[in-house]
């Protein structure tokens, strides 16, 4: 195998991984938002707008949006590398 192989076949593995870090942030901020019962970390309601507040009402939540902007990283590692 090449080095430019090798590089494509960990690229792809790193999209891979974005998608379903992307995929599983997703499904545990729906849960987090609808269903979820633990207490947020983050006080967000004295820190933030209240609309910014309401999307990350639990613990749940913040994991999932953390997973979801986690997960866009490398999505668009190859762009941001080669600027």
């Amino acid at each position: 195998m090449t080095s430019s192989s090798n590089s494509r076949r960990s690229s792809r593995y790193l999209v891979i991984l974005g998608w379903a870090a992307s995929i599983v942030g997703l499904a545990l901020w729906t849960y987090g938002y609808f269903a979820g019962s633990a207490p947020s970390l983050v006080p967000w309601a004295h820190l933030v707008p209240e609309w910014v507040s309401d999307w990350l009402p639990n613990l749940e939540a913040e994991i999932g949006m953390l997973l979801l902007i986690f997960g866009s990283v490398p999505l668009y590692w190859d762009m941001w590398r080669s600027r």
